[in-house]
Formats: C-alpha cells, structure tokens, sequence
C-alpha cells in the first residue's frame, strides 16, 4: 500500500494547457539510426487561417484536425520530498507513509490527430516560357 500526496499548484502559479499528438503508423529516420530516447524534433506544426494544423515532416506535410479530448487529462510530475533519507525508506510491507509527491504541470484538454498519408512538398519553380517557333 502506497501513499503519496498530490501537489496542486498554488493559484499564482499557470497550470500548462497541453495537447496529444497523434499520428497513424510509424515514423522512420532517413539515416537509418535508431534512436530510443524521446529526446529529438520530429516536426513542425502550423495552424492555418481556420485553424486546422498541419505538421511538416522533413519533405512531407500532413493535415490534421483538432478534436476535444472527453475526459481531460492531468500531466503529473513525480518528485521525491526534501525530508527523504536512507532510513527513512519504506518497503512494500510497511503501513507507513511513502515521502514522493506529484505536482500538477499541465491539463490536457484536446489532441490533434493526423490520420491521412503524408504528401510530398514539391517546390515550382518560375522556368521562362521558350517563344514557340513557327
């Protein structure tokens, strides 16, 4: 039996708004490197005049749409107490309290999915009509 405290943040404090991202299939490096941290930019996201969002993907551009999430989300950070020791350590079979706490970081309430293929930007480039010989 664990008991923990949660931490809401004080009222002067801004609770963050976040939003989930989420994308069909896999994302693949083009180096072929793999990389298992979640460290790293995987893209760019833009929001156009009616606010649909798309995300750029090195070459490829996805469009996606904003959707409300029904039940909200709270994104809790864990944190161990000032006051923790050695000796204060408490093992799965002790009744007493355990001194971690999660403070409240953000809320979120929305998610923008990308669900279609990704197309490739293709630039056009300004080439000079050559005058039609007759």
């Amino acid at each position: 039996k664990y008991i923990f405290s949660l931490v809401v943040n004080n009222p002067s404090d801004q609770l963050g708004e976040w939003c989930l991202i989420e994308l069909q299939g896999r994302l693949e490096r083009s180096d072929g490197l793999t990389q298992k941290t979640g460290s790293g930019i995987v893209g760019n996201i833009y929001f156009d005049n009616k606010k649909t969002p798309y995300m750029i993907i090195g070459s490829h551009i996805l469009d996606g749409k904003v959707v409300p999430i029904d039940k909200p989300l709270i994104v809790l950070e864990k944190e161990k107490s000032d006051n923790q020791s050695a000796e204060n350590y408490v093992s799965d079979d002790q009744s007493t309290s355990n001194s971690t706490e999660y403070k409240m970081r953000a809320i979120i309430k929305t998610k923008l999915i990308f669900k279609n293929r990704p197309k490739p930007i293709v630039l056009q480039q300004h080439v000079k009509k050559k005058p039609r010989v007759r």
